[in-house]
């Protein structure tokens, strides 16, 4: 009974159409860790499973005991997982995204100083060619970027930047994951510049922005969210900008012209639509307020300048 016990809550955990499931998953968890030896060989994956379905909870409602329950139990998993275990930096990732969501949410400095030391080891255990690299790298980045914007430690960020120019190098020049390398990086530029005001740094956020709305083979959504987020920078330096269409002239180019220029896999209704709309949106936000003397056809986007 107790094995199969643990085999529904193991089919359970992952299955949350609705609140009353995930509240099933995490009893039927608790009782498989319960039931579950120290000394078992699958131990981890329990504690592992019902860490991830209390974490889902406390995302749908917010209650702090949920996620303060789910970080021991990754803390026990990673006990399982000593240096040269296959899962290890699996599992120092889960519990530093644990502390890193309680941090969040409570500000706690500990929690975010132990949330980048466990990203950092992570990263270290694995191959920069790992697609969960740069998941963790992307992490590392976020809650650096966070820790910098407190403490105003320079070494917080050249360690960001440091990291994310190696992942680059390790990076063919169309290699899809160069889009979010750019982006940390113009994240990195843009935290200092907040900081310190150097022109230099937001200088560099902007041709990391402008790498990664150009990039060729990240894709096409990804690229116009990027565009997208060059409205703010006219506000931050004006100088930065020369005079071109006008906003509106480009969003009226660019709803003419993006049904041709989307990607089969994007030729959607609901594409042209959402996209449109929310060049619409970002007219309306700030035209009264800026000068907007720049546009999507400053980004040199592809799609843009070969949709003819």
């Amino acid at each position: 009974p107790s094995t199969n016990l643990i085999i529904d809550a193991a089919v359970l955990i992952n299955q949350h159409d609705s609140i009353d499931d995930l509240d099933t998953s995490i009893q039927l968890g608790r009782k498989a860790v319960s039931l579950c030896l120290e000394v078992h060989a699958d131990r981890d994956t329990y504690l592992n499973n019902l860490a991830s379905s209390l974490t889902s909870r406390f995302h749908h409602q917010g209650k702090p005991n949920d996620l303060n329950e789910a970080i021991p139990l990754h803390e026990e998993a990673l006990t399982l997982h000593p240096p040269r275990h296959p899962c290890r930096d699996t599992t120092l990732n889960n519990l530093a995204v644990a502390l890193d969501t309680r941090y969040r949410k409570s500000h706690v400095s500990e929690d975010l100083n132990e949330a980048i030391g466990l990203y950092r080891e992570a990263i270290r255990l694995r191959r920069l060619d790992l697609p969960q690299r740069r998941v963790t790298l992307h992490n590392l980045s976020s809650v650096i970027c966070s820790r910098f914007t407190q403490t105003q430690k320079n070494e917080d960020v050249e360690e960001d930047i440091t990291l994310c120019q190696q992942s680059l190098s390790a990076l063919s020049s169309l290699h899809p994951d160069r889009y979010f390398s750019y982006m940390m990086l113009q994240e990195a530029y843009l935290s200092r510049y907040r900081i310190l005001h150097d022109p230099a740094d937001l200088s560099l956020a902007v041709e990391n922005f402008r790498l990664a709305s150009g990039h060729a083979t990240q894709g096409f959504p990804e690229r116009i969210n990027a565009a997208l987020r060059w409205v703010n920078l006219p506000d931050a330096s004006p100088s930065l900008f020369g005079p071109t269409l006008k906003l509106t002239e480009a969003m009226l180019k660019y709803v003419r012209r993006m049904p041709r220029a989307l990607p089969h896999d994007q030729q959607s209704p609901q594409s042209p639509l959402r996209l449109s709309s929310s060049l619409y949106q970002t007219f309306t936000t700030h035209s009264c307020t800026t000068p907007c003397q720049y546009s999507i056809s400053t980004f040199n986007l592809p799609f843009l300048t070969h949709a003819n």
